[in-house]
């Protein structure tokens, strides 16, 4: 599945996985943010592995129901 350049361009992180977990595709956002983590050879892993605890249960909970979750922080005031 491939999206439009405006996607990939988009000034927020788009990270797209398949029901089980698995990362099918990171804007250049996503890919800065995490960065440390892999970044773009985060695809083909699965989101899982990357969220401890709470975190990982919440995670799991999405995937089964495709509930949706939209959060916006701040860190080094700098809202995200």
């Amino acid at each position: 599945m491939e999206y439009g350049a405006w996607v990939k361009e988009l000034p927020v992180a788009v990270t797209v996985c398949d029901p089980e977990g698995i990362i099918l595709e990171m804007n250049e956002k996503s890919c800065q943010v995490f960065a440390k983590d892999g970044g773009k050879e985060l695809i083909g892993k699965n989101v899982l592995d990357c969220h401890p605890g709470a975190a990982r249960a919440k995670l799991e909970e999405m995937l089964k129901t495709r509930e949706k979750n939209c959060y916006t922080i701040e860190k080094n005031g700098v809202k995200k």
